[in-house]
């Protein structure tokens, strides 16, 4: 499947680590905007992680959407996009 390239894909400096610090990402499509999710994770964490869990959150009016990752000590991290 093409998502685009990475030019097309805009991603916000934020942490991540709360709602408040979500990480902005802004595509021309929801296959480029997956991509670029992953790429950022990978980058950010690298390969040592395994994703528990994701859910779409609502908090203070906006919609986040939270990923859970577990590393191979067994200790858990929850991320959030916006």
């Amino acid at each position: 499947m093409m998502c685009g390239s990475p030019g097309e894909t805009t991603i916000s400096d934020n942490t991540g680590d709360s709602p408040k610090t979500a990480v902005g990402i802004w595509s021309h499509s929801s296959c480029a905007a997956a991509a670029a999710k992953q790429a950022y994770l990978r980058r950010r964490f690298g390969d040592s992680w395994e994703l528990m869990d994701e859910q779409f959150v609502e908090e203070g009016g906006y919609q986040y959407h939270r990923v859970t990752l577990r590393y191979p000590d067994g200790k858990t991290q929850e991320f959030y996009f916006k």
